[in-house]
């Protein structure tokens, strides 16, 4: 690769993150909108770059293909246009949903696998998930780790209780969530399908980082869902 080519590339990636921490200062006191932000950017950036993929193949092409050829062009040329690779596994479960796995997704590269770093003692946090003992949306402070895996004892309401980082947000994290960024890549490629006349919805999920998978259904498999998710 010529070193242009690397400038441009990593000046592609330092205006994305850039974007995505401007629009987490805008709104970091409201999680949805958030995810909608971002999620409307990647969507944006994927719609543009299909378009520019599809230029000198006419999207006359793809008409009345099965979505599987969408989806296959999505895995090798867009991913290799979006993220210079080529993505490691493509299938379809039972229910006719394409899970699509790229184990070395290059916006997590960074990520840390160790839990006392990404959440140092003493941190504010803001309890997400349901089950925890109190309800969703309950402030408190991490005081100290637990035995399991990725699990903090959090102090709130005169209380402690164990939460699995799944389940917290840090209400002023030093860098953006990975689980918050993911909502680019994910609208992108609801973005790229979309130009291709494949309406879709997306989930990201980590599995181990940088490793994503990501879930994407045909509309019609979900029709409730209109933008993409994440799940950790």
């Amino acid at each position: 690769m010529s070193q242009g080519k690397e400038v441009a590339e990593s000046l592609l990636d330092l205006l994305v993150t850039e974007a995505a921490y401007s629009i987490w200062r805008k709104h970091k006191d409201d999680k949805e909108a958030v995810a909608h932000s971002l999620e409307k950017l990647g969507f944006r950036i994927g719609v543009a770059m299909m378009e520019r993929l599809m230029k000198d193949k006419p999207i006359m092409a793809l008409q009345g293909e099965r979505p599987t050829d969408a989806i296959k062009l999505l895995c090798r040329d867009f991913w290799g246009l979006a993220f210079k690779k080529i993505t490691d596994r493509l299938r379809m479960n039972k229910q006719g949903i394409y899970i699509v796995l790229d184990k070395d997704f290059k916006w997590l590269r960074h990520i840390t696998h160790k839990v006392e770093e990404e959440y140092p003692l003493g941190s504010k946090v803001t309890i997400t998930g349901e089950g925890q003992g109190v309800p969703a949306g309950t402030k408190g402070t991490i005081i100290s780790y637990s035995a399991g895996h990725n699990t903090v004892e959090v102090e709130c309401e005169n209380q402690i209780v164990s939460v699995s980082t799944n389940n917290i947000m840090t209400d002023y994290p030093a860098r953006i969530n990975p689980k918050t960024l993911l909502h680019i890549p994910s609208g992108m490629l609801r973005g790229a399908l979309f130009a291709v006349d494949v309406p879709v919805t997306v989930e990201a999920t980590i599995l181990n980082p940088p490793s994503v998978e990501f879930t994407i259904a045909t509309r019609d498999l979900q029709p409730e869902c209109a933008e993409g998710s994440v799940r950790h």
